[in-house]
Parts: C-alpha cells; structure tokens; sequence
C-alpha cells in the first residue's frame, strides 16, 4: 500500500506529464544545453550506492531534482517563459522515470525498507543531488546552470534594492514622481526631466546590464564633476574601441628574497599591464605598468613583457606558478629630485597672512612633488608564485551615489578576456574581468566566464543562461564558436522617481566568427624562440 507521501508524489509527476507537452511546443533557441544532460540510463548506471536500497535512493534523489535544475536555467532565462522542446522530452523522462522507480520499489520491499529509502530519498535530494548532477553532467549544462544561477542571484539583489528602495520612499527619504501632476507639475517641467531620464541611452544601457538607479546616475554625476574639475579631459566616447583585446592574466606573483615580484593588472585606461616590484631603486606603482603579449603553442604559454633593451619573458609552469630569465638588465625610472609648489592666499595683492586675515586654515601651503630621471638596472626575475589578493573593503562616503559607483566585486584571477569582439551574426561580446556582456539585437545581459589554457589552444567558455557556448581563441586573436544563443535582457520602460520599470526582452543570434575591435591585441603566435615578436 503505497503511503501519503507516493501518492502525493505520483499526483504531482502525473500532473507535470500531462501539462509540460503543450508547454514544450514553445519555440526552441539557444545552445541545447540539455545534450549534455545525463540521460536517464547514465543516472542509473553510473550512481550507485552502497546496497541496493541505497542506490535507488540516491537515483531517484537525482531524477527528482533534475526537473527542478532545468526549471531554474528557464526561469533564469524568461521568468515564467516556455521550456523548448528538449527541455520538455527530459523533464517528462526525468520525472516519470522517478515515479516509475519509486513504485516498483514500494511494490517489491518491505515497509521497513520503504520507509528507509524515503528518508535516504528526501536527504539526499536536499543535500546531494545537485553535486551529483554536476558529476554526471557534461560542459555545456555545467556553464547553462552557472549562467542561470549568476541571472538569478542578480535578479535577488536587484529586487532587495527594490524592496530597500521602496521602504526608503515610504519613509520619506526616496525621491517619489510628481511629473505630470497638474498640481505639482503645472509646467511640464518635472514630466520633461523625467522624460530625459528615461531617453538617455547610457543610463538605459547601465540600468538594463543590472546596475542600480543610484549608480547608474552616479557614474553621470561622477563624469560631470571630472569635466569640471578636468575641463582639458576628452570626454569618453562609449563607442570607442577599447585599447587591448585579447587573453590577459590577472593576479600578484611573488618572487623570492631579494627577487622581483610581478603584478598583472590594469592600467587607469583599463589596459592590461605588468608591473615590476622590487627591482633595485627603479619606481614601481600603475603608472609604470608594462604592456605585454601572450605567446602560445600548445601547452606553453609565455608572458612577452615590454622593456628595454630586451623585453622579459616569464613562462608558465604547469603548478601555476611563473618563470623567469634570471639576471636581466630593466629599464624604468627613478626618483631624481622634487619640485616644491607654494599657493598663498592674496588679499590686494598683498600675502592675507601678515594682514591678519582669517584664512579659514593655512594662509600659505606647499606641496612636494617628485621628479624621475630614466634608469637601468640590473633585476633578478626568477620563480615567482601566485598570491591570493586579500579582500578590500571599500571605505563608506556615507554619500550614495558615489558609495553606490565604488560597490564592486573582487577581481577574478587568472586568465581572463578583455576588449570587444563583434561577429557578422550581430553578436558582440565585450569583456569585462568578471563577466561578458552580449549583445544581440537589442538584448543584452551579462553572463559569467571561463578561460580555459588547453593545449590545443586558449578556450573561452561563456556561461549563458540562454544557452552556454565556447569559444576558441586563434593565433589571430580572433574567436571562434559554432551553433547559436538565446540572449535574455531586459528594456526599460520608464522611470517614475526610484522606481524602474522594465520589460523582459529575448533574441537569438548565431555563434560564429568574432573578430577584435581594438587598437592592440595581446595574442601572438610562438615562433618557438625567446625573443618577442
């Protein structure tokens, strides 16, 4: 006699079999992420346990929760939206195949042992189905669900602002819409202001990549103030080609005692640069960051890093760590000198100090800033190894835009992408240290990364909930994939005060050819030699 809990069970799984066809006649788009799904037969073959009983506890666990793994990368996807037709065949299997199992177990064990495999069943389905699933599972379904979970984490925080948004509002310190009040905003003034706000295609874009209202207007306020003060600053063309594109390592590597130390960043431009430490007295911070080229064939991989009057190459070892040449000879600079600046406060022409004037503060201060002078020295760049970043916490302003602009998240380490790539599909890819954002269409959303160091070459591999696809990176640095995408964004339909409204907005677009849109690559090819290219 079959328990509450099975015949719960069984009303549930009849009920998903008999609604998820019509579902599944959606319309299918994207990378079938679902081929690499385990199918109902590798599950049972390949999960075992330690008896019998054990084993089908843990497959049904897993067949189980695996409907709720796809629900996931479509809700990630469209909230609500339809499951393609793949989506659909292994959601009826999964969940019938579960069924099934469970009531030939209930029919051919005793009570006892029913009872035991319901309480393995619902352990390991909260504990250890998942981590299963990630073991039986091939690539492409790994980095779907890690781009549904980056979407749906996403989605949390931003309806938590929201949430804090509002609460802030209804307290009285939130700004609420009075545009086109016919009292309040009698003129249209209001309405007008708000109507820029919501055609202004930088804050669109930023609002819809997932940042909050807050930032995204900070970033504004920021570039007016450095316009202001900076007034000789060319104003950033958003259109502009970034100025390196390619494969970039990121991180700090230590050298020994008395040895240079390597740490690979970005520059003030967002160009990827080395900078030497603790090469005799030469100057060592961002401004003297070095351009580099990554050298690949096969699995070697070496980093070409400019200077004078050969450039320095450091190889990477199979432990992560790097290699050096040794003694070599480094061109950098040097602290020569300083420049003293003195500014006094005038009054009629006259020093307002000795007149007796309150200066609110020192009437008269200096400032020393340093010279350099051109330097070589002769460095040791030997085994250097990796160093975990410590964590930085970002000191409060307690203003809220700009506190809003600073909140970032840690760096990713290791091989990364930078700069923009575009395919004759209409598909653009522009990479940032922590994330891609894709355009297709007019869809755009950001989605997790992988750089992957293979022997036969660099492999991108772009975590998208729409659909996940990789990439292979070629000696022309340019990237190449197959097979299509879907990419869910999101447009927004109007800004009233704080609040944001948007609309969910999908395409697809094919996954080709990329080539790089920069004034300079980081990719060569090895000629096999030591020398730079």
């Amino acid at each position: 006699m079959r328990t509450k809990h099975m015949i719960v069970h069984a009303l549930l799984i009849s009920l998903v079999a008999a609604t998820y066809p019509a579902i599944g006649q959606a319309q299918s788009g994207g990378a079938d992420y679902t081929a690499a799904l385990p199918s109902v037969e590798k599950i049972r073959t390949q999960l075992q346990g330690t008896d019998p009983i054990d084993t089908t506890a843990r497959q049904v666990a897993v067949l189980t929760y695996l409907p709720t793994y796809i629900e996931r990368i479509v809700n990630a996807r469209n909230y609500g939206g339809p499951y393609t037709p793949a989506e659909t065949k292994l959601y009826r299997e999964y969940s019938l195949a579960a069924l099934q199992m469970t009531q030939d177990f209930t029919k051919s064990h005793s009570p006892a042992e029913v009872k035991t495999f319901q309480q393995l069943e619902g352990k390991y389905e909260i504990m250890n189905a998942l981590s299963w699933i990630k073991q039986l599972q091939g690539q492409q379904a790994a980095d779907t669900y890690r781009g549904a979970e980056h979407s749906l984490a996403q989605s949390y925080q931003q309806h938590e602002e929201k949430l804090q948004q509002q609460m802030k509002q209804d307290a009285g310190g939130g700004r609420s819409s009075i545009a086109g009040d016919p009292v309040l905003d009698p003129t249209g003034m209001f309405a007008r202001a708000e109507a820029n706000r919501v055609n202004d295609p930088v804050l669109r874009r930023c609002l819809e990549l997932g940042d909050s209202l807050e930032a995204c207007e900070g970033v504004g306020v920021v570039g007016t103030m450095t316009s202001i003060l900076v007034p000789w600053a060319e104003k950033p063309d958003p259109n502009a080609a970034p100025p390196v594109a390619g494969v970039v390592l990121v991180g700090g590597y230590q050298g020994r005692s008395g040895a240079v130390s390597i740490d690979f960043g970005t520059n003030l431009s967002r160009a990827p640069v080395a900078v030497l430490e603790n090469c005799g007295t030469l100057v060592s911070n961002i401004f003297d960051g070095r351009d580099y080229v990554v050298r690949k064939s096969a699995s070697a991989v070496q980093l070409v890093i400019a200077n004078e009057p050969q450039p320095i190459v450091v190889a990477l070892q199979p432990d992560g760590s790097l290699s050096g040449p040794g003694s070599v000879l480094v061109k950098g600079r040097i602290v020569t000198g300083s420049t003293t600046t003195t500014k006094t406060v005038m009054v009629d022409g006259a020093p307002a100090g000795p007149q007796g004037y309150d200066c609110n503060g020192p009437c008269s201060t200096s400032t020393s800033t340093p010279t350099y002078g051109p330097k070589v020295e002769r460095c040791t760049i030997g085994p250097m190894n990796f160093v975990r970043p410590k964590p930085v916490e970002t000191p409060k302003t307690g203003i809220g835009f700009l506190d809003a602009v600073t909140r970032g998240e840690p760096a990713a380490t290791g091989f990364r992408m930078t700069g923009r790539y575009m395919s004759d599909s209409g598909l653009t890819l522009e990479f940032e240290n922590t994330a891609v954002i894709m355009d297709c269409g007019k869809a755009h959303a950001k989605a997790p990364y992988q750089v992957d160091n293979t022997p036969e070459g660099f492999v991108v591999r772009v975590q998208n909930a729409g659909g996940a696809f990789a990439l292979g990176v070629g000696s022309d640095n340019g990237l190449r994939g197959s097979g299509s995408t879907m990419v869910s964004g999101k447009l927004v339909t109007a800004i009233r005060g704080d609040n944001v409204s948007f609309t969910q907005h999908t395409e697809s677009c094919r996954v080709g050819a990329f080539a790089a849109k920069s004034e300079r690559n980081t990719m060569r090819a090895s000629n096999g030699g030591g020398r730079a290219e």
